[in-house]
C-alpha cells in the first residue's frame, strides 16, 4: 500500500510501498503531520517511485555533467539512481536516494504560494505573527513556550506556507531538540534520556573515519558504478548537531496546530553581538529580501539539484525566483513589520520573556 499525504488541498504527495526506508524516512520527517489514508489525486501530484520501476526510452538524451535529460520533461543521474520525469499536473520521481520533497513542493506551489523559513503561532484572540529568521536564532523556544505558557496555536516552527494574499499556511514538523532547549523542554530530556550517551561522539568518530579513509574517492566512485552507493552512504549513522527530533504534539498536545490564518504582525528575528534586545521597525524591501534569501539557504545541500532542474528546463529558474520573491513581497505588504535583535547570548528563557512582554 503506498504511503500518502495531503498538503491543505493543494498537493497530493504519494510514496510507492517498495520505495527505499531511507527514501521514505526523509519524506516523512518532512510531511509527516500531512499523512492520509488514501490517494487524493490533487490537481498537482508528486509520486515517488524506487528507481528499479523507471522504464527508460531509447530517445537520445542532452548530457549534463552526471546527468542526462530530455529538455523539459525528464532528468536522470543514473550513478544515484535518481529520475525525473515532468508531467502536466506535477512530477514522477524515481529514487534510491534521499530527496529534499520541499523543493518540488515549492515548485509547484510557486504560481501563488511559497516557502519561508519562519515560525508562525495564532493569538488567542485571532491573527498570525509570523517570525522569519534564520537557523538557531531561536524560533522554536518562542513558539513552543507561547503555545505551552499562553495559549498560542502552532502553525509551524521552522518553515510556514506564505501565500501572496498573506495568509499563512501550516507547515508542523518535528521539532528538532538541541543541546540548548533543555531548560525549555527539561521533561522531553529527561523522558527521552537525551545526552545521557556517547552516541553522537561515535557517530562524529565514524564520520571522519569514513570521509578521510584512504582511497575513499575511488572507493565511492566504485560503489556508484555497482549501484551500492545510496545502499551504503545512508544506512551508515552520520553526525547531526541536533539530539532529537520529536513530533510536535508529544511536546504541545494533540490540539496545538492551527492549519491557517491571516498575518497579523512579522517580526523578523536576528542574533546580534549587543547585549539587550531591541525591537525597530523594519522596511518592506529589505524583509521580503530576507525573508525570500533564507529560504532558499535552506535548500542549499540540494540547491545543485535544484538548478540542474533548471539547467535541464524542467522548471524556467527566471520565471520561479521571480514568483517567489513577489509572493514574499507581496505577503508583507502593509503588515506591521518589525525586527527583533537578540543578544547572542540570550537564553531561551530570556527570549521567551522578552517576546512574552512585547506582544
Amino acid at each position: 500500500m503506498n504511503t500518502n499525504y495531503n498538503i491543505h488541498n493543494l498537493i497530493n504527495v504519494s510514496v510507492d510501498q517498495e520505495t527505499k526506508p531511507w527514501v521514505l524516512n526523509q519524506i516523512e520527517f518532512q510531511i509527516r503531520f500531512f499523512k492520509v489514508d488514501h490517494d487524493c489525486n490533487l490537481k498537482s501530484n508528486i509520486n515517488i517511485y524506487p528507481y528499479k520501476e523507471l522504464i527508460q526510452s531509447k530517445k537520445e538524451l542532452a548530457k549534463f555533467h552526471d546527468f542526462s535529460f530530455d529538455s523539459g520533461s525528464f532528468l536522470i543521474e543514473d550513478k544515484k539512481s535518481f529520475a525525473v520525469v515532468k508531467k502536466n499536473n506535477g512530477f514522477d520521481i524515481f529514487t534510491d536516494k534521499p530527496i529534499l520533497i520541499n523543493i518540488f513542493i515549492q515548485m509547484l506551489l510557486n504560481e501563488d504560494i511559497s516557502f519561508v523559513h519562519a515560525a508562525a503561532i495564532k493569538k488567542p484572540n485571532g491573527g498570525i505573527i509570523l517570525m522569519p529568521g534564520a537557523g538557531g536564532v531561536g524560533k522554536t523556544a518562542i513558539v513552543g513556550s507561547m503555545v505551552k505558557e499562553n495559549g498560542y496555536k502552532l502553525l509551524g516552527d521552522d518553515l510556514i506556507l506564505l501565500e501572496k494574499t498573506g495568509k499563512c499556511f501550516a507547515f508542523p514538523r518535528p521539532f528538532i531538540l538541541k543541546d540548548y532547549h533543555r531548560n525549555v523542554y527539561p521533561e522531553i530530556f529527561e523522558e527521552l534520556e537525551l545526552g545521557k550517551n556517547n552516541l553522537l561522539d561515535f557517530r562524529k568518530i565514524l564520520k571522519f573515519l569514513i570521509k578521510n579513509a584512504p582511497f575513499f574517492d575511488f572507493i565511492k566512485k566504485e560503489l556508484m558504478k555497482l549501484k551500492l552507493y545510496n545502499n551504503v552512504v545512508f544506512n551508515i549513522p552520520k553526525t547531526e548537531d541536533f539530539l532529537a527530533a520529536v513530533p510536535i504534539q508529544k511536546i504541545l498536545g494533540d490540539d496545538c496546530v492551527e492549519l491557517s490564518g491571516e498575518i497579523d504582525k512579522i517580526i523578523f528575528l536576528e542574533r546580534y553581538s549587543g547585549e539587550e534586545f531591541k525591537l525597530e521597525k523594519i522596511d518592506e524591501k529589505s524583509l521580503s529580501n530576507r525573508m525570500f534569501s533564507i529560504i532558499h539557504h535552506e535548500f542549499v545541500d540540494y540547491i545543485r539539484d535544484f538548478f540542474v532542474i533548471g539547467s535541464s528546463e524542467l522548471l524556467d529558474i527566471n520565471d520561479y525566483f521571480d514568483k517567489s520573491f513577489n509572493t514574499i513581497k507581496s505577503a508583507i505588504r502593509n503588515k506591521d513589520c518589525e525586527k527583533l535583535y537578540i543578544p547572542e547570548k540570550a537564553s531561551p528563557k530570556d527570549l521567551y520573556d522578552y517576546f512574552n512582554s512585547i506582544i
